[in-house]
């Protein structure tokens, strides 16, 4: 916006001697493709106040927009060192950091905003919920640590590669492929119930994923993918029930599949399987269908069936 872009202009000339307002005039050149004016307004910001944490970061954003990643390490940095405690500098690092092709120095840097949400959550008692930047950072650290898991699971073994597995649950503790994988460990180290309790997390997040999958496949008149997605999620939640019979979710998600599977034709079994699952899960403590799992976003497709108990 070149009026807007005016205005923080005409209050740098008023007020040079303000940081925050040289930081805005960068935002609005930015916003207009005026790189070079936006790294000039940032260093006047820096030159009156060179510890400006919000100024250094955009001085990195700025730099690396320009793919100038060697020189935006140098403010982001400092910014990280100057707030150790903020996530929002390790973000940006590790950003910087993996488009300049440093995959494990930018993983490092992401778990260390996940670290410092999380020491920040746990001062504030739990009730605050993640920082949306450390939320993105645990999405960084766990596809890196997933992805090098099954490489080394492949190639190594799964002695090797199940302390990569527990990695990954400190940071997705319902990956559904970390939890079969380490449970597959625990079970042959004798531990019985916990590999019991990682198997159920295991299908159970692995079946609602495939049914999100399937969903999207069914909205896009895939509805052969989405069948063939459909006999999954009820195999990955039966598979469930058998570490914990007593849980009902796993038979409310098999109801649900069973419900999407029957439309717009309905086989008769998926009908009467619907039914008999909710049956289940009623019987296991779903009392009412507002208390279905996922906040109720798939009870529409359950509700004729629930109806009919």
């Amino acid at each position: 916006a070149p009026g807007v872009l005016a205005a923080w202009q005409e209050a740098a000339r008023t007020t040079p001697r303000d940081a925050e307002v040289w930081r805005f005039v960068s935002r609005y050149q930015s916003l207009a493709r005026r790189d070079e004016e936006a790294l000039r307004s940032l260093d006047r910001a820096l030159e009156i106040r060179p510890d400006y944490v919000h100024g250094l970061l955009a001085r990195g954003r700025a730099l690396a927009r320009l793919g100038r990643f060697s020189e935006a390490l140098k403010p982001v940095t400092h910014a990280a060192s100057l707030q150790p405690w903020n996530p929002l500098p390790h973000h940006l690092l590790g950003k910087i950091l993996k488009a300049s092709g440093k995959a494990g120095d930018a993983v490092e840097a992401f778990k260390e905003a996940v670290r410092t949400d999380r020491a920040a959550r746990d001062r504030a008692g739990g009730d605050r919920p993640p920082d949306p930047v450390a939320v993105e950072a645990g999405r960084e650290v766990v596809d890196h640590l997933a992805r090098h898991a099954e490489g080394v699971h492949r190639l190594r073994g799964r002695l090797e590669a199940y302390p990569l597995f527990k990695e990954v649950l400190l940071y997705d503790a319902l990956n559904p492929s970390a939890n079969l994988r380490v449970a597959t460990m625990l079970k042959r180290e004798g531990k019985i119930e916990e590999a019991s309790r990682h198997r159920y997390i295991g299908n159970l997040e692995r079946g609602k994923r495939l049914l999100e999958d399937a969903l999207r496949f069914r909205s896009e008149k895939q509805m052969e993918s989405a069948r063939t997605l459909l006999e999954k999620v009820i195999y990955n939640m039966y598979q469930a029930t058998f570490e914990d019979s007593k849980a009902y979710e796993p038979y409310y998600y098999i109801a649900v599949a069973r419900a999407v599977r029957a439309m717009p034709g309905p086989p008769m079994h998926d009908f009467t399987e619907a039914r008999k699952c909710l049956s289940e899960a009623r019987f296991r403590g779903l009392k009412r269908l507002e208390d279905a799992p996922d906040s109720g976003r798939y009870v529409e497709w359950v509700r004729p069936y629930w109806a009919e108990e």
